[in-house]
């Protein structure tokens, strides 16, 4: 009852679509139609549910799954903007009547999916801007039967289920199974896709926990993209296939630790406001703010691209887990996906603006580097960047770049530098005047081009090592506009 999906979804000829490739896993496993998003609760005995396992031995299978054992009679609120969505989640400990062994406690447990910080509640109270609240309990341990098949998953849960009751399990809108390691099932975490019901094989970890609430919540893997042309690899071309399911080193949904889920899973589950997505149509000058804080301008910007969609996002360091070290370095630039299909499962791509290397862990567009779509003409091209914003080029081909006259859009007059030369660098003093009668919000001041300062002041101040330098003061509109 299983197929692995990227046998469906590797095609030189091109990617199929994400929520299509699971059409087409669920119709040649379970041999008939079924509801491939459907909540558990909504699925009647005769359907099968999605459910997605991680493969100890690497990779992960797609399984048509009946119904879960358990259905949850308390109700999550919606996700999005607005009140959080509060999801209790019921932690279970079960051990077998062969081997009752509890290598962990109750309260480890608690502490990891609970706790003030480090844990699930925490990871999703940060990179939801606080719409998700993740609160519950661990009951345990449990000793079931282990059964006649080997890896009975659905029947311990069952008998997990009626041990602790239904009374009081109706107070809980997700349940989460956890047992010791057992080489009997294949996998480490196994959750339905958009339902209720999670399993873990050993140890409950952040990660883990966390990436199977990601599958509940409705989410897919976050992978990484592989596209050549006509000399070899490319960032993207019209001939590109899925590299490493869980390829993407910046997220959850991939390998990426306790990252935050990317711009494209969070504009899923409702995270970003109106205001921080952005479709682009026509050339011209964008800013991008940081994913991980909330924010009032937009935080992704997307470029249709036939089937599927370029989206391009900011990130850097900020709070308790969007935090990056060693080779991890999405902050120098802009970091670029496609987005595959719609609806409640997307499929993450992200695409390596550095082909050159074997790595994705330098696959964001660094500063003054420029990304060249293979298939559609389109060029991005990261412009400057500071821990505030990134501001990229795009060019889509048959538009014209163009800027609306809005206030805010004159030049910064009459600018000044008094250099003052040191030991080892020489502090530059700048002074402008603003533009007559315009409403500015900012200036931005470069340095050969390069973004070196933000300031909503009239005035900078920089050290610089000797030598020569152009300088020049832009100003930025309430709405963003650029003189």
């Amino acid at each position: 009852m299983a197929l692995e999906v990227s046998d469906v979804w590797r095609s030189r000829s091109g990617l199929l679509p994400f929520a299509a490739a699971f059409a087409a896993c669920f119709v040649i496993v379970a041999g008939g139609a079924s509801h491939a998003h459907a909540a558990i609760a909504s699925a009647s005995p005769s359907e099968t549910a999605p459910a997605i396992a991680e493969l100890t031995a690497g990779g992960y299978q797609v399984l048509a799954l009946p119904p879960a054992p358990w259905s949850p009679t308390a109700r999550r609120g919606p996700a999005g903007a607005g009140p959080a969505q509060v999801l209790r989640l019921a932690v279970v400990l079960v051990n077998f009547d062969d081997a009752p062994i509890e290598p962990f406690t109750s309260s480890e447990v608690e502490a990891t999916l609970f706790g003030p910080s480090g844990s699930v509640a925490a990871l999703y109270e940060e990179q939801s801007f606080g719409l998700v609240r993740l609160e519950g309990n661990a009951f345990g341990w449990l000793t079931v039967p282990r059964g006649d098949a080997p890896c009975d998953f659905s029947a311990w849960a069952a008998s997990a289920s009626a041990a602790i009751g239904e009374d009081v399990l109706s107070g809980y809108t997700n349940l989460l199974l956890v047992f010791p390691t057992t080489a009997a099932c294949a996998w480490s975490g196994l959750a339905y896709v958009g339902g209720t019901t999670a399993w873990l094989n050993g140890n409950p970890s952040a990660r883990a926990a966390g990436h199977e609430l990601g599958h509940n919540l409705g989410l897919g893997h976050a992978s990484s993209l592989s596209c050549v042309g006509p000399e070899g690899r490319v960032p993207l071309s019209a001939d590109c296939e899925k590299a490493d399911e869980y390829g993407d080193p910046f997220t959850l949904m991939g390998s990426g630790g306790t990252l935050h889920v990317n711009g494209i899973h969070k504009a899923q589950l409702g995270w970003l406001g109106a205001a921080n997505v952005l479709d682009v149509s026509t050339s011209g000058s964008y800013e991008l703010a940081p994913l991980g804080n909330s924010s009032s301008v937009p935080q992704v910007l997307r470029i249709p691209r036939g089937d599927s969609v370029l989206v391009l996002e900011y990130r850097q360091p900020v709070g308790a887990f969007e935090r990056f070290g060693g080779p991890l370095e999405p902050r120098g630039g802009v970091t670029a996906r496609l987005a595959m299909g719609s609806g409640s499962l997307q499929q993450s791509l992200l695409v390596d603006t550095t082909p050159g290397t074997a790595s994705y862990t330098d696959a964001a567009l660094a500063v003054g580097h420029e990304l060249v779509d293979g298939a559609t003409g389109v060029r991005v091209r990261t412009l400057a960047t500071t821990p505030e914003r990134a501001n990229v080029h795009i060019v889509v081909p048959g538009t014209v770049t163009t800027k609306t006259p809005v206030a805010g859009a004159g030049r910064p007059t009459t600018l000044a530098a008094v250099v003052t030369p040191g030991r080892r660098r020489a502090r530059v003093d700048l002074r402008w005047l603003p533009p007559a009668g315009d409403a500015v919000s900012h200036y931005l001041v470069l340095r050969d081009g390069r973004l070196v300062a933000r300031t909503r002041q009239l005035a900078a101040t920089r050290f610089e090592k000797h030598g020569r330098g152009i300088y020049s003061v832009v100003a930025v509109s309430p709405s963003g506009v650029r003189s």
